[in-house]
């Protein structure tokens, strides 16, 4: 399956919350939230494609990229999220600290990377606000 992105990494995001994340702007929304700041990534016709299968695939060099980027950002969690609007769902990568905190988000009991959560579609309404209650 493919995906649109609208920009690649983003490594110094301070727009959804405390501290600094790093994010990757996804194309194509359909959600239309009150106060949207990226009104430019609904569009789901802009963008380019990526395939999200190779994503996943590919998961261990991502799962890589990921603990450099924690190591030379000073980033203390990285949790990774791939959302499938078609499916209805995100996939989640994270680093080996955060396991506890997204089962915990997401009431998981047995969890693997790139595990799908079903009617996880929002980073703003549903990601973040269960990833920071999680975190201790």
């Amino acid at each position: 399956m493919k995906i649109r992105l609208a920009a690649y990494l983003q490594p110094d995001s301070i727009v959804d919350g405390e501290g600094i994340r790093t994010v990757i702007w996804f194309q194509g929304c359909l959600h239309n939230c009150v106060g949207c700041h990226n009104p430019e990534t609904h569009d789901l016709n802009g963008g380019f494609s990526v395939n999200i299968d190779n994503i996943l695939k590919d998961k261990d060099n991502y799962l890589m990229e990921m603990d450099k980027l924690m190591k030379e950002t000073g980033v203390k969690r990285f949790i990774f999220a791939v959302t499938d609007i078609i499916k209805n769902g995100s996939y989640i990568l994270y680093d080996n600290k955060s396991e506890d905190v997204v089962k915990k988000a997401f009431n998981i009991k047995k969890i693997e990377q790139g595990v799908f959560l079903k009617g996880v579609v929002s980073r703003k309404q549903q990601i973040v606000p269960a990833v920071l209650d999680a975190i201790d």
